[in-house]
């Protein structure tokens, strides 16, 4: 599963995605939609180009999670992914940039 999140003409857009069933939720100005899926599943890893942002602690002292932040930049879009430092899990990702006149972001 993954949830992402835009903005749409000035309205924001919200997806949910089923890898396991090929299923993607959108919901869009008070609307919902199902459609079939076929994004692959993001590998759970940064690309070797990524900048460290650096390194931060998530929790407490006694139930804490040691995660990395890196950045990732392309002529159209800055990406910044949070990751675990054990398993490379994917804890937040961020994307900046243009839409291309579609609507859709361009990658």
């Amino acid at each position: 599963m993954a949830r992402t999140e835009q903005t749409i003409d000035g309205k924001p857009e919200i997806a949910i995605i089923d890898y396991n069933q090929n299923i993607t939720y959108t919901i869009h100005d008070g609307s919902c939609y199902k459609a079939a899926s076929y994004t692959p599943a993001q590998s759970p890893c940064v690309p070797d180009d990524a900048v460290l942002v650096g390194a931060q602690v998530l929790g407490s002292s006694n139930n804490s999670l040691a995660v990395n932040t890196w950045r990732v930049t392309t002529p159209q879009l800055e990406t910044k992914i949070t990751v675990t430092n054990d398993t490379c899990l994917i804890v937040q990702e961020t994307i900046y940039g243009l839409l291309s006149p579609g609507g859709m972001f361009t990658v």
